[in-house]
């Protein structure tokens, strides 16, 4: 959801780069550590990810529309340096 606000809500970008690119940092953090933990998870994460994404694209958990756009990939948004 991070991701999204910091590609696509540039009325709020200014204001909230730092805290949304810190969350953002913080959550993949825990999601690699998880991931060295049980590297078996990446199956599941992988199977599941399209559900998830859904359902933080949704305006109602956003708080914007979104435009339309390509889904962002597993991989970008375990890229340490993605950030939209």
């Amino acid at each position: 959801k991070h991701l999204l606000k910091l590609k696509y809500w540039h009325t709020e970008l200014e204001r909230n780069k730092a805290g949304w690119e810190l969350e953002v940092s913080n959550f993949r953090d825990e999601i690699l550590d998880i991931l060295a933990d049980s590297p078996s998870l990446k199956n599941y994460l992988e199977t599941n990810y399209n559900i998830w994404y859904q359902k933080s694209a949704d305006k109602k958990k956003l708080g914007f529309d979104l435009p339309e756009h390509k889904q962002i990939s597993v991989d970008k948004i375990l890229d340490e340096n993605y950030f939209g």
